[in-house]
């Protein structure tokens, strides 16, 4: 199986599940363009709880509390963080610019690259705190 650390979060690979946040920012180009985003982002995030769930498996851990860790980790610092992030950024850029354009979407994207360790930190903090509590 893959390594974690070095084949999910590392970059630029980290940024491929962000596809679906950028999928949901790019309703107005090409139809095919925004499903292949999504599709790449949804591999991704498919693969990443796959892959974790046969680590543990291996390892001898027990497979459904880290499988769900990994589902909600990947929800939330994964696609509905950064879709938030992207939606807020291309919103107000197109009011102030008063129309869509690719500059909205190109500057939603670059925040992401500059603040997924952080939404990474943070949702692993809250996680921390709330749902990994338990185990």
């Amino acid at each position: 199986m893959l390594d974690d650390e070095k084949d999910f979060r590392s970059y630029p690979v980290r940024h491929l599940g962000h596809g679906i946040a950028v999928s949901y920012a790019m309703n107005w180009v090409d139809e095919g363009l925004q499903t292949l985003t999504y599709l790449v982002g949804s591999v991704y995030v498919a693969a990443r709880i796959i892959n974790k769930g046969v680590l543990a498996q291996n390892a001898r851990k027990p497979v459904l509390p880290i499988v769900a860790d990994t589902f909600i980790f990947e929800g939330v610092a994964t696609i509905l963080v950064p879709t938030l992030i992207v939606q807020a950024c291309t919103t107000v850029t197109d009011a102030v610019l008063r129309t869509r354009t690719p500059i909205a979407l190109a500057l939603g994207v670059s925040l992401i690259f500059f603040l997924h360790n952080r939404i990474d930190k943070e949702v692993s903090r809250l996680m921390d705190q709330t749902v990994r509590r338990p185990f």
